[in-house]
């Protein structure tokens, strides 16, 4: 519904809120990382 870089910034936020929530689940931060890629 945003603009192009409104919706990059809302999904790396998304993506880094998934990686915060996976490593609290006791996974290995060392083993994911957070990437956004917008409306792609």
């Amino acid at each position: 519904m945003g603009g192009h870089d409104y919706n990059h910034v809302l999904s790396e936020a998304l993506s880094v809120s998934v990686v915060q929530y996976l490593i609290d689940k006791g996974f290995d931060a060392k083993r994911i990382f957070a990437r956004g890629y917008g409306e792609t």
